[in-house]
């Protein structure tokens, strides 16, 4: 549910102003953005998953999980899963990552996009194997 003093393509127009500041590396005004549209739609994955990505940008690697756990709360997607296990892989935990990196090897890529997220899964997914992480199964 979104707040209705917003008109959805207000919402969209700040959302795609949002992506650009990442892009362009201006984390701290994406933030801002991104916070707001959290306030008024918070039952979106989109301004949580993006502050996320954020919150790696800037190295607050526990922010990052559980933002990425919030926004997989609202919509389970591939891209917050890689969010949450690259966050995990930063706060030492290995095992954690290892699961949020099978479940998206687990499913067979609908997209481009997945197909980007199934590869980054696959790498990271390999670089852990090499140290040491451990689960109880394992696809690559």
């Amino acid at each position: 549910m979104t707040d209705d003093r917003y008109h959805p393509d207000e919402l969209h127009a700040l959302a795609e102003l949002g992506y650009a500041l990442v892009r362009e590396g201006k984390l701290e005004d994406a933030r801002g953005i991104w916070e707001g549209l959290a306030t008024v739609s918070p039952t979106q994955e989109a301004p949580f998953r993006a502050l996320a990505v954020i919150a790696l940008y800037e190295k607050r690697w526990e922010d990052g999980v559980a933002l990425a756990t919030a926004a997989l709360g609202r919509r389970p997607s591939a891209a917050a899963l890689l969010i949450r296990a690259e966050a995990c892989v930063h706060t030492q935990r290995g095992t954690e990552a290892l699961r949020d990196l099978e479940q998206i090897l687990g499913v067979e890529p609908r997209d481009d996009e997945d197909t980007i997220i199934a590869r980054r899964a696959r790498v990271l997914y390999a670089r852990l194997g090499r140290s040491g992480a451990t689960t109880s199964s394992r696809r690559a």
